[in-house]
């Protein structure tokens, strides 16, 4: 996903799955990536929204968006 982005020289510090565990049949966990600079975040965030146009929809179910609280997950 990263080289689809042009974003490989990006390192992820950590990944967390937010949530609990989903029952079958629902939507798969969120995905918390931590960046290692600010910079590098702002760079994945504008490319976001080519991800879905990239590679003939392969990547067309998969959303990133900035931290949002548990609330806000929540109501998405």
């Amino acid at each position: 996903m990263m080289q689809e982005e042009g974003c490989e020289d990006t390192k992820v510090s950590k990944a967390i799955r937010l949530g609990k565990k989903p029952d079958t049949g629902m939507k798969p966990r969120s995905m918390k990536l931590v960046l290692e600079t600010e910079e590098k975040k702002m760079s994945l965030l504008k490319k976001a929204k080519n991800l879905r146009l990239a590679n003939e929809g392969r990547w067309n179910t998969v959303f990133i968006h900035q931290d949002l609280t548990p609330r806000e997950r929540e109501m998405t």
